[in-house]
């Protein structure tokens, strides 16, 4: 397997003001998928709803432990209301329902409303 780096710094305030989706642990197969909007982070996972935590927190989180991750952005933004509204709507991963779920919801209802 490709290494995959360097780790870089992304500054707080890009993540604050653009949307996209972000590849967890982008090494594993398969990684994890989470979405960000506007400062918030959003995602569902086995044990939770991650529903507009602090990308700060997040971000942290992935410096301290050298998490390999991907962060792809969006030409437009997200509604958070929207994303939470789905987001709210799920309450763990379940039913063979994967992170991806409220993530391809949140891109249909966005595309309809274009």
């Amino acid at each position: 397997m490709g290494k995959i780096g360097p780790v870089l710094n992304l500054p707080i305030d890009r993540l604050s003001a653009s949307s996209g989706i972000v590849l967890i642990n982008a090494h594993k197969k398969p990684p994890h998928l989470g979405l960000f909007s506007n400062g918030k982070y959003y995602s569902l996972t086995a044990n939770e709803v991650q529903n507009g935590l602090a990308i700060d927190v997040m971000l942290q989180l992935i410096h301290r432990k050298k998490i390999p991750s991907i962060f792809v952005f969006f030409k437009d933004d997200l509604s958070n209301d929207l994303i939470e509204k789905i987001f709210g709507s799920y309450s763990n991963l379940n039913d063979g329902i994967t992170c991806i779920a409220p993530i391809k919801k949140v891109i249909s209802a966005k595309i309809d409303n274009v």
